[in-house]
């Protein structure tokens, strides 16, 4: 009867130790996280150009911005706050305001990820604004400008 008393108190100790608070932060909506969704990421294509690598929806919070593919998590991009070191709109020059079409992201080591709204190419820019602005008022530690170009391609 000891045995299984003692037996008993281990469980319930096990129990109550893991359920303890941890010093690592568990990101929950009421840490500033935001979901992004209908984004098109872009990469380089062959001859230079932007190529697109496909649609998800990005997620940006205290542990970092997440980019999950739609179709193939082996497209997933998983970047840490610390690694950020610039954000951007790339805008296409307009007499009376520019026109803000894709979200860059780089990193300390120089990778560069572009992204743009689903239907970016009939004008759309909600989703990079409001990830734009997020961003903005997320990572303190980043620098946050605008590119103007003639056109985008």
């Amino acid at each position: 009867m000891l045995r299984h008393v003692t037996l008993l108190t281990i469980l319930l100790l096990a129990t109550a130790c893991a359920s303890a608070p941890q010093d690592a932060a568990v990101v929950t909506a009421g840490d500033n996280a935001r979901t992004f969704e209908g984004l098109i990421r872009f990469g380089t294509g062959f001859f230079g150009g932007p190529k697109s690598i496909g649609e998800g929806r990005m997620e940006v919070g205290p542990e970092g911005l997440l980019w999950h593919h739609d179709r193939d998590d082996g497209r997933n991009l998983a970047l840490r706050p610390e690694v950020i070191s610039r954000v951007w709109l790339t805008c296409a020059s307009r007499a009376s305001e520019n026109l803000c079409l894709d979200l860059g992201v780089e990193t300390l080591t120089g990778g560069e990820y572009h992204f743009r709204d689903r239907n970016w190419e009939g004008g759309a820019n909600t989703m990079i604004l409001d990830a734009y602005e997020h961003l903005r008022a997320t990572y303190s530690q980043v620098r946050f400008d605008r590119r103007a170009v003639e056109d985008f391609r």
